[in-house]
C-alpha cells in the first residue's frame, strides 16, 4: 500500500518532497522518493541539469550554462567564489561550493564536503554563513563522500563504511551519492542501492536502462 501510493505521487508530480536528485544510468537526472524498503525514482528533470536541489518550493539546478536558482539565471563570474544561494523557512541553506563545482544543502554551522585533490580524498570544512574554508585534512578510500547529517562514508574496492556500519559489496564500488535524511546511494556494477549509516539493510533503487 505504501509503496503504491509513493509511486502515484512520484508519477502524478504531486507536492511530496523528495530525498534528492541523483544521476541513473540514462544520463538524466531523477528524484527519489520513499523511505527505507521502498523507494522509487520520479519524472526525470529535463536533459542538461546534472545537479539539482529543492528548498521549500524553490528548485536550485546546474547545467553547463551554469546556475539557476528559481527563475534567476546566476553569472558564471559571480560564481567563481562560493556563495550562498537560498535560506530556507527551516534555516536551511542552498550554496554553491566553487573549489568543488558543487551544489550542497545544509542547516548546520559548518558545511563538510568530500573533494578530490592530487594527493587523493580530502574533507573540507565551510563555515556555514560564509562559506569560507576552516580546514581540510585527508580522508583514505577509493570513493568517499559526506551525508547529509556529517557523517562521513568510505569506499574500497567492494567495501564501504560510515564509520559505525560496514557492508561488504558483490562487485567493486563505483560511485557514492549522499541525498537527504542521511541516504547515500552505492552504485555497483549495474546497479543501485540505498542505504543509511543506522540500519543495516540496503533498498535496491529501480532505475532506467541507459
Amino acid at each position: 500500500m505504501i509503496f503504491s501510493l509513493l509511486l502515484l505521487f512520484a508519477q502524478s508530480g504531486l507536492e511530496l518532497p523528495p530525498l534528492g536528485y541523483f544521476p541513473a544510468r540514462d544520463g538524466r537526472l531523477y528524484p527519489l522518493y520513499g523511505m527505507r524498503g521502498n523507494l522509487v525514482i520520479g519524472t526525470p528533470l529535463e536533459e542538461g541539469v546534472t545537479a539539482a536541489i529543492r528548498m521549500d518550493r524553490t528548485m536550485v539546478t546546474k547545467t553547463a550554462a551554469g546556475i539557476v536558482v528559481g527563475d534567476r539565471v546566476l553569472d558564471r563570474e559571480w560564481l567563481r567564489e562560493s556563495r550562498v544561494l537560498l535560506m530556507g523557512e527551516e534555516g536551511e541553506r542552498a550554496g554553491w561550493i566553487a573549489a568543488a563545482d558543487a551544489l550542497v544543502q545544509w542547516s548546520s554551522r559548518q558545511v563538510r564536503v568530500a573533494m578530490r585533490a592530487p594527493s587523493g580524498w580530502e574533507l573540507v570544512e565551510f563555515d556555514g554563513s560564509t562559506l569560507s574554508e576552516l580546514r581540510r585534512e585527508p580522508v583514505h578510500g577509493d570513493v568517499v563522500a559526506v551525508d547529509s547529517t556529517g557523517r562521513t562514508w568510505t569506499a574500497t574496492g567492494t567495501k564501504v563504511g560510515c564509520g559505525d556500519r560496514a557492508w561488504e559489496m558483490d562487485s567493486l564500488v563505483e560511485s557514492l551519492f549522499a541525498l537527504r535524511e542521511g541516504w547515500v546511494l552505492i552504485r555497483v556494477s549495474g546497479r543501485l542501492f540505498a542505504a543509511q549509516c543506522h540500519a543495516p539493510d540496503l533498498t535496491m533503487v529501480p532505475e532506467p536502462e541507459p
